[in-house]
């Protein structure tokens, strides 16, 4: 192991154990006086795709097209403990998680579709080619606390110590020309590091990293009868990835095509370089926000959910029974709608733009089991 990594591993190690024996020491020197503990499991994974439906981006663009320039898939599991004290609240949990954002140009994705469906491409145009992503799995402990003692104000800080694989952060760009239906000419700037190279396929040692992650959550009871609340997701987070396979390269050919697994093969006049790169990679920051009102048993809200350019606006209302607490929510611009039940230990949200799963582009499915003792 080198020494720059070694040190990352130390630092992670450091700060997970502080964590942990910082909020055992809180836990359990507290738990005399703890008004609640709870044990807790939360699965959450939302996904997106803007030109085509999720299940086709995994599927080799089997399905059809439409425009856009934007995929992302979110995905976490975490497993924890949390105790009340007084107006606090102190938290450990296991997390592992999962993202990945991909941003392209229309003229990309499509040649990909003509390719992975052995369509020909288009005679005498020229194709934009632009396609950037940022993967990272990662998995660690999570440290959270929360204060009640500020009057109508609730505030929840979230800090995460993660150790991370998959990478992929990086892409390429350039220009493609096709004539007699095939891609005759074609430009590429490459820069990207990676665990696996998927362009040219040499062969790699897969890097590890380290580093952290926080997230803010804000609720305001204006009123008994109005609430905003505000979730800053990953609010903060730097990820430290030490001699990590990188490529620099231009391409320039007389001739492109894409083997059987839509991948790029060339002839080409390549120009560039292999090598091991230190840097950090940051987790896409997202936010979300709602406004609600309630009115005897029900809570009607309106919320945005944004991440870069992108909104997800919606609407809907939670009604509350003795047989627990029901939801539906609705998307306007993506028609899509989302269905929720909560119990006193168990929630469950469903979010789909459409009931036949295979040709919606909006899919997300929340579940957590609690159990207070």
């Amino acid at each position: 192991m080198n020494k720059k990594l070694a040190v990352h591993y130390r630092a992670f190690f450091s700060f997970s154990m502080i964590g942990i024996l910082f909020s055992t020491t809180v836990l359990f020197s507290a738990s005399a006086h703890c008004l609640d503990w709870q044990t807790y499991l939360e699965v959450e994974s939302f996904s997106y795709s803007e030109s085509t439906s999720v299940n086709s981006l995994l599927n080799k663009l089997n399905g059809s097209l439409s425009n856009g320039d934007l995929a992302f898939t979110h995905n976490r599991l975490e497993l924890g403990v949390k105790a009340d004290y007084t107006d606090h609240q102190f938290g450990l949990g296991r997390v592992m998680r999962y993202d990945h954002l991909v941003h392209y140009t229309q003229d990309t994705l499509q040649l990909f579709y003509l390719k992975n469906n052995d369509l020909p491409v288009d005679s005498n145009r020229d194709y934009n080619i632009f396609i950037e992503t940022n993967r990272v799995r990662a998995d660690g402990f999570t440290f959270s606390y929360g204060n009640r003692s500020i009057e109508h104000l609730q505030i929840d800080l979230k800090g995460s110590a993660l150790q991370t694989s998959k990478l992929l952060d990086g892409g390429f760009s350039g220009q493609m020309t096709s004539k007699d239906g095939e891609l005759s000419y074609g430009g590429l700037d490459l820069d990207y590091s990676y665990d696996e190279d998927i362009i040219f396929g040499h062969p790699v040692e897969e890097p590890t990293g380290s580093g952290v992650a926080f997230d803010l959550d804000i609720g305001w009871q204006y009123k008994p009868n109005l609430r905003a609340d505000i979730s800053i997701h990953d609010l903060c987070s730097k990820l430290d990835w030490d001699n990590a396979p990188h490529t620099i390269a231009q391409l320039n050919t007389d001739r492109v095509t894409f083997d059987e697994n839509g991948f790029i093969s060339v002839e080409p006049a390549l120009s560039g370089r292999n090598s091991e790169l230190s840097f950090s990679q940051r987790f896409p920051r997202r936010t979300s926000g709602s406004l609600s009102y309630i009115s005897g048993n029900t809570r009607y809200w309106i919320s945005d959910y944004h991440q870069l350019a992108t909104h997800f606006s919606q609407l809907g209302f939670t009604h509350q029974s003795r047989y627990g607490s029901f939801k539906l929510g609705y998307y306007p611009a993506y028609l899509a709608y989302e269905l929720g039940y909560e119990s006193s230990w168990f929630v469950v949200n469903l979010k789909t733009s459409d009931f036949n799963f295979r040709n919606a582009k909006l899919v997300g499915l929340e579940m957590a089991f609690k159990h207070s003792w």
